[in-house]
C-alpha cells in the first residue's frame, strides 16, 4: 500500500495556520480583510465549471481566509479558500474592459 495514501487516511493534524494573502500561479491573492484598506488588491475568485450534464457554469466569490491543514507526514498539506459565493442567477454584467459586474 501507498504510504502517502496511508498518512493521509488518517486525517489532518491538529496544527492549522491562516494566512492574509498567498501566490497562486504568479497571481497575488489577499483576504477581503486584509486587502481593504490597501489601494491595490486582489480578493475576487472565479471558478470556471461545468456539470455532469456539460451545462457550464463559473462561480464567483470574494476571498474570506486562507486555510493551510497539515497531514501527517513530510509535505502533506492542503490549502482552502473560504469565500463568499456570489448568485449568478440574478444576472452578471461584463463591461468591454473585463470588469464584472454582480
Amino acid at each position: 500500500m501507498n504510504p502517502r495514501l496511508v498518512e493521509l487516511a488518517h486525517g489532518p493534524s491538529k496544527r492549522v495556520q491562516h494566512y492574509k494573502g498567498c501566490v497562486v500561479n504568479e497571481f497575488r491573492f489577499y483576504t477581503l480583510s486584509y486587502g481593504a484598506n490597501k489601494k491595490i488588491y486582489n480578493s475576487g475568485v472565479c471558478i470556471k465549471g461545468s456539470t455532469y450534464n456539460d451545462f457550464k457554469h463559473d462561480y464567483y466569490g470574494i476571498l474570506i481566509d486562507i486555510i493551510e491543514f497539515e497531514y501527517f507526514g513530510k509535505g502533506n498539506l492542503a490549502i482552502l479558500f473560504k469565500c463568499d459565493w456570489f448568485d449568478t442567477k440574478k444576472g452578471i454584467k461584463v463591461d468591454h474592459i473585463m470588469a464584472l459586474s454582480m
